[in-house]
């Protein structure tokens, strides 16, 4: 079992279907809520610290008028990679 005090950041970005980021989407882990949460940058950047507990994370985005999407990243050596959404006109999300 893993120390809680074992950290790491998650870098992405949220981007639109056009590709231009997207700014103010809420990002937290779908569970853990003591690490709290951050809000993408104006380029759809962000990056969240987070407790290392095992082989995946699940990550909660949302912003209004958006549909709240969650998602499962693979996390390998304390790193989650490929971390990038597009929502579209509707509210959809892809990954």
């Amino acid at each position: 079992m893993r120390a809680s005090s074992e950290v790491f950041v998650i870098r992405g970005r949220v981007v639109t279907g056009r590709r231009s980021g997207l700014p103010g989407v809420r990002i937290s882990h779908e569970t853990d809520l003591s690490v709290g949460f951050t809000l993408s940058r104006m380029d759809g950047t962000f990056d969240l610290l987070l407790r290392y507990r095992g082989d995946k994370v699940k990550l909660s985005f949302g912003k209004s008028p958006f549909l709240f999407h969650v998602q499962e990243f693979p996390v390998k050596k304390k790193q989650v990679s490929g971390v990038k959404l597009e929502v579209g006109k509707k509210g959809t999300v892809r990954h």
